[in-house]
């Protein structure tokens, strides 16, 4: 069996491809809402995801809640870092809480029962369920510091261009889906043979990486199973300069690939790529 089969043979304890279009809709409308790029609006939703969302969230683990979208981008950037989403998870509340992508009706009422539990434990007059940000008093949190291991405030600020470098990608049929999900996983695989290299992701296995990131409670499973760890997603150097630590760990990643797979690296199918498209780079 060679390399590219055997990565074709890794399983997954959930079905990412049906989320895709979800988590895009999902970046659609955080990209849509100028708010959330605002850091007193940012900052504020990290003060409702830790002192009020978790702590619900926990309560009410085996309904896997979704919550306002404030909260819910923040909660994304911070399934971003595994590892520290686990850990202050453990550390908040005692236990990972777990999330997926709902389609529109399932969103609606699970949106619906979040809002029940948090009227119930909190009211409206304590923290409202959906926050009014043409209201918002910025100097309202001035005292407040963060528990949290990561800052997801600076987080948010970096994945808030992800959505513009998804929509170079082709993910509209199934074809387009399966190819994905083919090239994610052989990414996976090159993590388990050279575990101790920098490998980074093209675009598309990016994407299928932080929907698999955003069902944690499976990506814990699932990277365990296959790597036996707990593969590590950092955003945090974004300097794609030549000659810096991203453009190196690239390189290398580009030319691990080509002498496992014997293909170019990246997402597109087209031999003749070289891996130089806007979809490979």
């Amino acid at each position: 069996m060679d390399h590219k089969e055997a990565a074709s043979k890794l399983m997954f304890s959930i079905d990412l491809l049906p989320q895709v279009s979800r988590h895009i809709d999902f970046l659609e409308k955080v990209a849509e809402s100028p708010d959330l790029k605002d850091k007193h609006v940012l900052r504020r939703a990290t003060y409702r995801y830790e002192k009020y969302w978790l702590p619900l969230a926990a309560e009410h683990r085996d309904e896997c809640l979704a919550a306002p979208l404030d909260i819910e981008w923040i909660w994304h950037c911070h399934m971003l870092s595994p590892r520290n989403y686990k850990r202050d998870c453990i550390a908040l509340v005692g236990t990972v809480i777990n999330h997926t992508f709902y389609n529109k009706q399932e969103r609606d009422s699970s949106l619906q029962a979040a809002k029940n539990h948090w009227l119930q434990k909190y009211g409206e007059k304590d923290e409202p369920f959906t926050m009014e940000f043409s209201t918002l008093d910025k100097e309202a949190l001035e005292n407040f510091t963060s528990a949290l291991s990561y800052d997801l405030v600076e987080a948010a600020a970096r994945q808030s261009s992800f959505y513009d470098k998804i929509t170079s990608l082709e993910c509209t049929n199934e074809d387009d889906l399966l190819r994905i999900n083919e090239k994610y996983k052989q990414y996976l695989y090159l993590c388990k043979l050279l575990p101790k290299l920098p490998l980074t992701p093209s675009i598309g296995m990016d994407l299928l990486w932080h929907i698999h990131q955003a069902n944690p409670l499976a990506y814990k499973y699932d990277m365990e199973t296959i790597l036996r760890r707990l593969l590590q997603h950092d955003d945090t150097s974004t300097d794609h300069s030549e000659g810096s630590k991203l453009h190196k760990a690239t390189q290398l990643t580009k030319t691990s690939w080509e002498n496992v797979y014997n293909e170019p690296f990246g997402d597109c199918i087209n031999i003749n790529c070289g891996g130089t498209c806007v979809r490979c780079t």
